[in-house]
C-alpha cells in the first residue's frame, strides 16, 4: 500500500481509523520538492506543519499497524521518533523502518531501538543524524546502536543493597507477573542490545570515498566494542548463577515485569533456566549490521552500496526505487 501526497491531515487520520487488516507494508511519502504547494501553519517548532504529529502516536498503536512489518514514513524535516514510540507496544511487528528525509537525531535512534525490539532494518537517508559528527562520535553511535542499555550502574547499586541485606527479594510488578520463590543474594543484569541487521545513513556532501569508509569503520569499531562488553557481562552472569545470583534483563516495552526490590525501577524480567539458555550466546562478527552510506541511489564519485544493505532490501519490499 503506497500513499504519496503533499497534504497529510486526512491521510494519517484515514490510516489511524482503518480497521485491522493484514497489510505487511505501508508507505507514506511526502516529496520534498512539493512543500511549496502545502498549506503553511506557523509553529514554534517548525516552519511548516502538514498535520498534527500527535496523529502519529495514535497511528503507531492502531489496529492497522499491529501486523505491519515494513513502514516507510517520509515527512521532510518532521521529528517522528517521540510520537511513534510514545506508547509501549507501538508498532509491535515492525522490522523495517524507512524514515528518510525526516529529522532523526542520535537520541531518536536510541529511542527507536529501545522501543521497537523487532526492528532489524533502519533507513535514515537525509535525516541529518550524523551530518556534523566526528569520527569519535561515529564510534560512540555504533556502540550505542548495539548497547541500548547496559544497566551497569543499576546493577552496582542494587548489589550494594543486597550485600547490606537492605534488599533480599524481587517483587512482582503486578498479579500477572510470575511469582519468584526464595530470597536473592545478588543480581546480574543482562544488557539490553539491539538486533539491528542493516542501517543506512547520510554523510555530509563534502565527505569523499575515504571519509565515508572511515565513518563506516568507526561505526563498526563502536559496535565491536559494545559486543565485547556484552560478552563480558554474559560471562559474569554465568559466574553469578553458579553463586546463586539471579539473572534479570530489561523487559520489552509491552511486557509485564518485576520490581527490582523497592527501588521503584520497573520493567525488569527474571531470566529462568530456559531463558538463559536462549540468551547465553556470545556475540561475534556475524552479529554486525550492514552499514550503507550510499544513499538510495549511488552518487557519482561516492561510495557504492554495501552488499545486502537496507536500500536493496527496501527495493524488494516495496518494489520501487523511491
Amino acid at each position: 500500500m503506497t500513499l504519496k501526497s503533499t497534504y497529510f491531515d486526512s491521510v494519517i487520520s484515514f490510516l489511524t481509523n482503518w480497521p485491522s487488516l493484514d497489510l505487511p507494508t505501508i508507505s507514506v511519502a511526502l516529496d520534498p520538492r512539493d512543500v511549496s504547494l502545502a498549506p503553511v501553519i506557523n509553529s514554534p517548532d517548525t516552519s511548516v506543519v502538514f498535520f498534527d504529529l500527535y496523529q502519529l502516536e495514535t497511528l503507531a498503536s492502531s489496529a492497522l499497524l499491529k501486523r505491519t512489518d515494513a513502514f516507510r514514513l517520509r515527512l521532510p524535516g518532521c521529528e517522528l521518533a517521540r510520537f511513534l514510540c510514545r506508547n509501549p507496544g507501538s508498532l509491535p511487528s515492525m522490522t523495517f523502518l524507512d524514515a528518510s528525509t525526516s529529522h532523526v537525531s542520535v537520541a531518536d535512534v536510541n529511542l527507536m531501538l529501545r522501543s521497537l525490539p523487532n526492528l532489524r532494518h533502519l533507513v535514515l537517508d537525509g535525516c541529518g543524524t550524523l551530518d556534523e559528527a566526528s569520527i569519535d562520535e561515529w564510534v560512540d553511535f555504533g556502540h550505542d546502536c548495539f548497547m541500548i542499555n547496559n544497566g551497569v550502574k543499576l546493577e552496582e547499586v542494587e548489589n550494594e543493597r543486597f550485600a547490606s541485606q537492605s534488599l533480599i527479594s524481587l517483587e512482582p510488578e503486578s498479579t500477572a507477573s510470575p511469582p519468584i520463590e526464595g530470597s536473592t543474594s545478588g543480581v546480574n543484569i543482562l544488557p539490553s542490545v539491539s538486533g539491528l541487521r542493516t542501517i543506512a545513513l547520510s554523510v555530509p556532501p563534502r565527505a569523499d570515498v575515504n571519509a565515508q569508509q572511515d565513518f563506516t569503520a568507526a561505526f563498526q569499531r563502536g559496535w565491536g566494542k559494545a559486543m565485547t562488553e556484552f560478552n563480558e557481562r554474559l560471562h559474569a552472569a554465568r559466574q553469578g548463577r553458579s553463586r546463586g545470583w539471579r539473572v534479570i534483563r530489561f523487559a520489552k516495552p509491552d511486557e509485564i515485569g518485576h520490581l527490582l526490590g523497592h527501588s521503584g525501577y520497573y520493567r525488569m524480567a527474571v531470566v529462568d533456566d530456559d531463558g538463559f539458555a536462549q540468551l547465553d550466546k556470545v556475540k561475534g562478527d556475524e552479529d554486525r549490521p550492514v552499514v550503507c552510506l550510499a544513499g538510495k541511489l549511488k552518487t557519482e564519485g561516492g561510495i557504492g552500496h554495501a552488499e545486502g544493505c537496507g536500500h536493496m532490501i527496501g527495493r524488494e519490499v516495496w518494489e520501487d526505487a523511491m
